[in-house]
């Protein structure tokens, strides 16, 4: 096909997408994730089929400089300086900020070539809808913290890093590019950052802000465990659950799931933090500090024991044999990226060990197209400096194949690469 024909096809599909938008009142394209993603992709096809190398060179410039300057402007708090609803000059940001005029029109005006501020008149800054965030939410400065305090130096590190160890796939918890960028190659990745509070805030900020836009319910019914028969017995437990944001999402889209048949489990440190926020939409939760890495607590068979009215769940080798089962769902969402495939084994195989015959994995994840969108790649690129990775269905397939599970079904998400895995113990 011709340059010029591709550039006609391409622009066709455009205006297709364009006009699916203008027609699909039902969401806004800020709130609709598929259209959006799809917008994005066409536009970038047209452009890629007209960008030149010395193109591509300076938009990889320009990246790599607008991320300096945000970081700058964050630093220096710039960006809350700058009106919400108005232009101010240079020399009024200036003078706010005790700086040279002339470094902040440089440093602004690299912000402005980029689109992330606008320039008004000769002299002038205002904010864009990109920038107010900047401004106003500080989970949006902390993910251009993370990405320049941690990733990017992590980054710088990697020709040496690979240099020393040879060219194979880092993995493991220890010997991480991360840490060897920080100069304690056999920290954790958590020893680091815990060094320094002021950043690991940030880098929990960031990372918050970034794993809300992964999708908690999704496609998945939960509806068929919250009617399940038992009230006595686990439906839910969120593995490495944190705070007991997802314990919410699934409750609040589930209607029939009782607060006392959910388990909120995470490091004992994490749950203490979640019940010192005492949440109402979280009490009655059995909160359970734990590390997955080791055994699972809501595990087994137990049997039913009558103490005058009430039914008490006790292990079934202490009493008689009425079994009832462990959870129906064990959910671990966000975490096994975090981790090579030989201990993602392990943490698996915690679980399935706990599962009774009738109970369900859901694993959340990304799960990597061949090839891969760039947020994925990107994703995956960033989890190998931490000895982590995202995976593909086969890569999933083969991990948990060696925790004696099977995929039962998978359940995507329109729009994203993040999807429901649904296991069962084989």
């Amino acid at each position: 096909m011709m340059a010029s024909d591709k550039i006609k096809a391409l622009t066709e599909q455009l205006n297709n997408i364009a006009r699916e938008i203008q027609s699909d009142t039902t969401l806004g394209l800020e709130s609709d994730v598929e259209q959006r993603a799809k917008l994005i992709e066409a536009t970038k096809s047209i452009l890629n089929s007209v960008k030149q190398p010395t193109d591509a060179f300076v938009d990889q410039s320009a990246s790599i400089c607008e991320l300096a300057a945000s970081r700058l402007f964050i630093k220096w708090k710039a960006f809350e300086q700058i009106p919400l609803d108005r232009p101010i000059t240079f020399q009024e940001l200036a003078s706010k900020l005790d700086a040279d005029v002339s470094l902040i029109a440089r440093f602004a005006s690299v912000l402005a070539s980029t689109g992330l501020l606008q320039q008004v008149g000769t002299d002038q800054i205002a904010h864009t809808q990109r920038s107010k965030p900047y401004a106003t939410v500080e989970a949006a400065r902390a993910m251009t913290q993370l990405l320049f305090d941690d990733h990017l130096p992590t980054l710088l590190a990697m020709p040496a890093y690979f240099d020393e160890h040879g060219l194979a796939e880092p993995t493991g918890r220890h010997g991480t590019i991360f840490a060897f960028a920080a100069g304690s190659p056999d920290s954790t990745v958590w020893e680091v950052m815990n060094r320094e509070p002021a950043r690991m805030r940030a880098f929990m900020l960031g990372m918050g802000a970034l794993t809300e836009e992964y999708p908690i319910v999704g496609s998945y019914d939960f509806a068929w465990a919250a009617a399940a028969n038992g009230d006595d017995r686990a439906v839910l437990v969120d593995v490495g659950g944190g705070k007991g944001h997802a314990i919410k999402a699934i409750r609040a889209q589930t209607p029939g799931l009782e607060v006392g048949r959910c388990v909120l489990e995470d490091l004992p440190a994490v749950i203490e933090g979640a019940r010192g926020m005492d949440d109402p939409e979280l009490r009655g939760v059995r909160m359970v500090g734990m590390d997955f890495h080791a055994e699972q607590p809501v595990k087994g068979m137990f049997a039913c024991l009558a103490i005058g009215s009430r039914c008490v769940r006790v292990p079934v080798s202490l009493t008689c044999p009425f079994p009832l089962p462990g959870a129906l769902i064990y959910y671990i969402r966000r975490c096994l990226h975090d981790y090579g495939d030989e201990e993602c084994v392990a943490i698996l195989k915690r679980l399935s060990d706990a599962m009774a015959s009738d109970s369900r994995l859901l694993i959340v994840e990304q799960v990597l197209a061949s090839p891969p969108s760039p947020f994925a790649a990107v994703a995956d690129f960033f989890m190998a400096t931490i000895g982590g990775k995202e995976r593909s269905l086969a890569a999933f397939q083969a991990i948990v194949s060696k925790a004696q599970l099977k995929i039962r079904e998978v359940y995507r998400n329109p729009g994203t690469d993040v999807a429901t895995i649904e296991c069962v113990r084989e």
